[in-house]
């Protein structure tokens, strides 16, 4: 079996690509916020904050899918109901809804709307600094907001992650014997 195969059959690893594209996206903010593109650094920051939206709702409605994958073969017709099946209703419901009483989209937004407002404080701070001084400045808030998003991005995940598939299995369980 060849490499491109094997790459294929493999689950997709959203933690690994959120992760990637939170520090490519900030690399590139500050790329062109240091070269006096402020303009073009919060777009990217606000690119950044779509692509992270539509990707952790795309990895909550995969947690869905795969939830109902992992029960099926767990399944007592005593115990748990076997009508029950993935459909876009429930796709949809495992995109947007609060997990652990936090909407993950709006925290994100809050997190992406600081990212910016940020770069907007350090590029203005810093605009007379000598280039040394500039381009620290603008290191650190890279460093501060890839850690920030890194940090959401993984936790995010994970208690998608595992209350999708708590409730998928608590879902099959007979009304009866719960």
């Amino acid at each position: 079996m060849n490499d491109r195969v094997q790459r294929i059959d493999r689950p997709r690893d959203w933690r690994r690509e959120a992760l990637d594209l939170v520090a490519n996206r900030l690399s590139d903010a500050r790329a062109h916020t240091e070269a006096g593109r402020l303009a073009v650094g919060l777009a990217r920051v606000e690119e950044l904050g779509g692509a992270l939206a539509e990707l952790l709702g795309n990895a909550r409605a995969a947690y869905y899918y795969s939830a109902f994958a992992a029960q099926r073969p767990l399944l007592d017709p005593a115990i748990h109901r076997l009508d029950l099946s993935p459909n876009k209703e429930g796709e949809l419901w495992a995109r947007l809804t609060p997990i652990a009483g936090r909407d993950q989209a709006l925290v994100l937004a809050g997190l992406i709307g600081e990212a910016g407002s940020m770069l907007e404080h350090t590029d203005a701070a810093e605009r007379q600094s000598d280039p040394a001084t500039r381009a620290d400045a603008f290191e650190e808030w890279e460093d501060t907001q890839r850690d920030e998003l890194q940090q959401f991005m993984r936790a995010a995940l994970s208690a998608a992650e595992v209350a999708l598939r708590e409730v998928i299995r608590r879902l099959h369980v007979r009304p009866e014997l719960q």
